[in-house]
């Protein structure tokens, strides 16, 4: 009787260069996935950083703006308290105070030289004159009169 060598299945050496292959891969897969989110990660932070001096700039701007605003309110006429609160294109709109207790809306208008001035001040909404003048939003003044 002969004895029969059984040539299914892998001999040691095969199997090793297997687990060799795939450590091989599994170690570029991940040398690439880390290489990836890091990189994504510098992205992630320079746009984060990108976003946040935008938004420094608005407030920047719009801090300039309220002051060029508020400004304008107080040469118009006695005012103790300026708030701005809404500034749509070249129009804001606000309320002014007085330390004697009166109070009064304003609508200000910027020109093309970039000089603010009133062109509403008052206890109701301004006319349909004044709104279509400006270019206000419909909210700003009266569509009746």
């Amino acid at each position: 009787m002969s004895i029969k060598l059984n040539s299914k299945g892998f001999a040691p050496i095969e199997m090793l260069l297997i687990v060799i292959i795939v450590v091989m891969l599994g170690g570029v897969g991940y040398y690439v996935f880390h290489a990836q989110s890091k990189s994504t990660d510098n992205l992630n932070q320079a746009s984060s950083e990108s976003q946040s001096a935008v938004v420094d700039k608005n407030k920047k701007t719009q801090e300039a703006e309220n002051t060029l605003i508020t400004a304008a309110v107080k040469a118009y006429g006695p005012a103790d308290t300026v708030n701005v609160k809404n500034i749509i294109g070249n129009n804001a709109e606000g309320s002014v105070g007085s330390t004697s207790g009166g109070g009064t809306t304003f609508i200000a208008h910027k020109d093309s030289s970039g000089k603010w001035s009133v062109v509403f001040e008052g206890q109701q909404m301004p006319g349909k004159a004044v709104g279509t003048k400006y270019g206000l939003p419909k909210s700003w003044y009266s569509t009746s009169y």
